[in-house]
């Protein structure tokens, strides 16, 4: 499976492009080079226009797309029909682990919060 991997001119190429490598993933990146004017995109994985890149991927060869922040705290997990923020994901991780705690960012909805402790 191959994937998409969008750093939107941030930090996220430091280690990503390493570790994928590492794991031998079949992976294209978009933006790797830091780059605080942000010429391609604001790096925003939350807003829909600045994941058109990856949205246009997807259309492609690509079945999974990934775009990060500036400084990749935050992510969007793309599939091609599908657009799952962070707040999803860690709701899916969370529910996989027996006594998770979950570490938030501002962005972060509070039902995420109120379906994890609710189980």
């Amino acid at each position: 499976q191959k994937l998409i991997l969008d750093c939107g001119n941030g930090v996220a190429d430091t280690v990503l492009t390493e570790i994928c490598d590492k794991l031998e993933l079949n992976y294209e990146v978009l933006y790797a080079t830091p780059d605080g004017t942000f010429p391609n995109h604001h790096p925003d994985p939350s807003v829909e226009e600045n994941l058109k890149d990856v949205i246009e991927a997807l259309k492609g060869d690509f079945e999974y797309g990934f775009a990060y922040d500036g400084d990749a705290d935050r992510i969007a997990f793309l599939t091609k029909q599908n657009n799952v923020k962070g707040d999803i994901l860690a709701l899916l991780f969370a529910k996989t682990m027996e006594n998770p705690t979950i570490v938030g960012e501002v962005k972060c909805s509070q039902i995420m919060y109120d379906l994890i402790n609710k189980k």
